[in-house]
């Protein structure tokens, strides 16, 4: 009596297997000498049924949870996704570092204290080169690419004060006003953010700060022309005779200024 080899179940039929094991041997062999066709196949069928997924706007992963708008999954697929590709890049650039190899290409020796190949290096800084030239061209932010209000020549509020963060220096951004015997000059930087026409002007004789705030009534205030308040008669009133640049502290909340006169910069 034959035994089948696979699963040791007798047989006659079909030699040295079972039909069972005989069908699913057979199924393989066919496989094999067809693979190309069949990926072929099941690739159109893939794709047929993605594109009435899109039409219908549903997940192309899931197939049940509506996809976001513009996109083909949703937005828990799409997580999920990107955590694995965060997972796999990791382990890549993990492999890479430990062999020595370019990050980038994955194929040639990195240059010694460096991640990447001589030819990706000099790639990066020439992309990195173009962005800062396009970037300074259109008034963007260097490191966030939007087009906000620049605090510094090339960094946005937001970003000054990531920066600031991360290299351990404090968060508060600071603006000046430059005090003479006759005006206030309004640093170019906070007048930018301030967007004022008119302003009225308070002293506090306990703590000798001036506080600045905007004024809409055109028949009452001090008028900003260029960046210059005349304040004369204002200083001879209050006999204030603080000269000099101090710190102006900008109050997002309320909207002043607060000029604090016992703090005087040194230039």
């Amino acid at each position: 009596m034959a035994v089948c080899k696979e699963c040791g179940i007798d047989t006659k039929e079909y030699n040295q297997n079972c039909k069972t094991c005989f069908s699913r041997k057979k199924s393989k062999e066919h496989y094999q000498q067809n693979k190309e066709k069949f990926r072929t196949e099941a690739w159109k069928r893939l794709k047929k049924r993605n594109e009435q997924l899109k039409e219908k706007g549903i997940c192309i992963t899931c197939l049940t949870n509506k996809a976001r708008e513009g996109k083909t999954q949703c937005e828990l697929c799409a997580e999920k996704n990107r955590e694995i590709a965060k997972i796999r890049m990791k382990k890549r650039r993990e492999n890479l570092l430990e062999k020595g190899i370019c990050i980038s290409c994955g194929s040639e020796k990195s240059i010694k204290g460096k991640n990447f190949c001589e030819k990706c290096l000099l790639k990066r800084r020439e992309r990195a080169l173009d962005r800062i030239k396009e970037l300074r061209q259109t008034g963007k932010c260097l490191h966030c690419g939007e087009e906000k209000e620049l605090y510094s020549e090339v960094l946005c509020e937001e970003c000054t004060i990531k920066q600031r963060i991360k290299t351990g220096g404090s968060p508060e951004l600071k603006y000046f006003i430059k005090i003479t015997s006759f005006r206030i000059n309004i640093s170019k930087r906070l007048l930018k953010k301030l967007k004022w026409n008119r302003v009225r002007l308070e002293y506090d004789f306990k703590n000798n700060i001036i506080k600045i705030a905007p004024e809409e009534d055109i028949n009452y205030g001090l008028l900003i022309k260029e960046n210059k308040i005349k304040i004369k008669d204002f200083k001879e009133y209050f006999r204030i005779n603080a000269e000099g640049k101090f710190e102006a502290v900008y109050n997002q909340d309320d909207n002043v200024v607060y000029v604090d006169l016992n703090k005087v910069e040194s230039n």
